[in-house]
This record gives structure tokens, C-alpha cells and sequence, in this order.
């Protein structure tokens, strides 16, 4: 008989608590805590390493990699809370301060779309300017995060055609250091970091990193010959647990992520 088991992997609440801590006191004074920013990191390691942790198990399961399942809950954990949100904040906006309302039609359809990144960078918005009244510059990162979202099956199902089994680990690699020096070779000291702030090409370091580990982790336990066995029982995980996974910061995310794992 098999028995489904979750995994859940406590340590990461830890994380989450601490990188959340740092954002805020980034964003409340800079002067604080200078490197708090690379709390956004954290998360997006923690996402990528969930979302393929959960994808990899469930083909594990024998499930596949399920598409049509995988994106349908993508957009049930993603829309509910970002149409409630909109509407809110643009309300409130209304009544408190119409200037900020300036250019708000493009900024929820791309925030919609999951591309308001980069709608950010080619306005030439920035993320650091006080004078710039951009409502939802916060959603860059679930810009980022969606695309991700977009992607990561579709890699994964090209990536498990490869039969030497540390080669995709090798790609997720390249894709965190070529996304790292893409961010080093764009970045000039001294002029606003929006671009590489903002930028998929640019900031998705921590995704690639976390979906790096996901697969070494699969890896490490297939050698161990705990693929998806807990060897006592003969049990079989087919899914992955986690309480709250990454979010929080930018309003939404917690909602987004609640699931990811799942």
C-alpha cells in the first residue's frame, strides 16, 4: 500500500521570518540596514526551490508534470487577492491623493499580465525616486515571480529529457550565474539601479539558485535510495508541505505563496 506523505521543511519559516525583517527595516531607513534588499533574494530562493520541489515530486508521484493543473492553481493563488487589491488601493488613492492615480491604467493591466517590471523599465520609472508616484512599483517582484511561474514547468519537462542526471543541475547553475553577471555587467555605480533592479534578465538569481537546490536535493536522495521512499515503510511522498512559503512584503505574496508547494 502506498502512503502519500508531505514534506515539510520547517527551516524555512526561519528564513522567511528573518529575510521579512530586513525588508522592513530596509524600506523604513536605508541607513539601518544597508544590505536589508537582499531579504527580496531569500524569497525568491525560497520560491524556486519550492515551486520545483513540488513539481519534481509530483511527477515522482507518477502524476506528471500535470500543466493544465500546475497553471490553473497558479492563477487561483494569484488573481483572487491581486483583483482585491487593485480596486482597494485605487479607491483609496481616490480620496487621499488623485496625483498618484497618474499612469494607473498601464500599471494594473501590467500588473495584471505579470509584466510590470518591465513596463517599469521601459517607462524609465524608478523604483528609488520619492517624486515618482507609482502605486504598484511593489509589484515587480510578483512580475518576476509569475514569470518564473511561466517557465519553470516547461524547463523542468526539457530538463528530465536529459539522461546524465547532474546536467540539469548544471543549467540551473548557469542560469544563476549568467543571470548574476548579467546584473554585474548592467549595474553602474553611481546612476539608478531600477533597471537591474526590476529586470528578469537581471534578478531572478535567487529563483534559479532555489530550483538549483530543489533538483540537487532530488538527486541526493534518489543516492541515497530515498527517491520518493521513506525507507522503514516503503512510503511514497508525492507533494511537499510548507506553512506559509515566501511572501508578505509586497502585500499579496503571502497569498501567492501560501501554496506553492502544493
Amino acid at each position: 500500500m502506498i502512503v502519500v506523505v508531505r514534506r515539510r521543511f520547517v527551516g524555512l519559516n526561519g528564513l522567511k521570518g528573518i529575510a521579512l525583517i530586513a525588508i522592513v527595516l530596509y524600506h523604513c531607513d536605508q541607513g539601518t540596514l544597508r544590505g536589508g534588499f537582499l531579504g527580496v533574494d531569500i524569497f525568491f530562493t525560497i520560491s524556486g526551490f519550492l515551486i520545483f520541489s513540488s513539481l519534481l515530486n509530483h511527477i515522482d508521484s507518477g502524476k506528471g508534470i500535470g500543466f493544465k493543473e500546475y497553471y490553473l492553481k497558479r492563477l487561483h493563488r494569484i488573481y483572487p487577492a491581486l483583483i482585491l487589491m487593485i480596486p482597494v488601493t485605487v479607491s483609496l488613492a481616490w480620496f487621499i491623493n488623485q496625483d498618484m492615480l497618474v499612469d494607473i491604467n498601464n500599471q494594473i493591466v501590467t500588473a495584471m499580465l505579470g509584466c510590470y517590471n518591465s513596463y517599469a523599465i521601459g517607462s524609465g520609472a524608478s523604483y528609488f525616486s520619492q517624486m515618482n508616484p507609482d502605486m504598484f512599483r511593489h509589484l515587480w517582484f510578483m512580475s518576476v515571480l509569475m514569470q518564473f511561474y511561466l517557465l519553470a514547468p516547461l524547463l523542468i519537462y526539457l530538463l528530465r529529457k536529459i539522461l546524465v542526471r547532474w546536467v540539469p543541475v548544471a543549467v540551473l547553475a548557469g542560469l544563476a550565474v549568467c543571470n548574476a553577471l548579467s546584473m554585474g555587467l548592467q549595474y553602474h555605480p553611481g546612476t539608478d539601479p531600477t533597471r537591474v533592479y526590476f529586470g528578469s534578465d537581471t534578478h531572478a538569481m535567487g529563483l534559479w539558485l532555489g530550483a538549483m537546490l530543489a533538483w540537487l536535493l532530488m538527486i541526493i536522495r534518489r543516492g541515497n535510495g530515498r527517491p520518493e521512499e521513506n525507507g522503514d515503510h516503503g512510503t511514497r511522498s508525492s507533494g511537499l508541505e510548507q506553512d506559509r512559503p515566501c511572501g508578505g512584503f509586497c502585500g499579496i505574496t503571502d497569498s501567492v505563496m501560501d501554496d506553492a508547494a502544493r
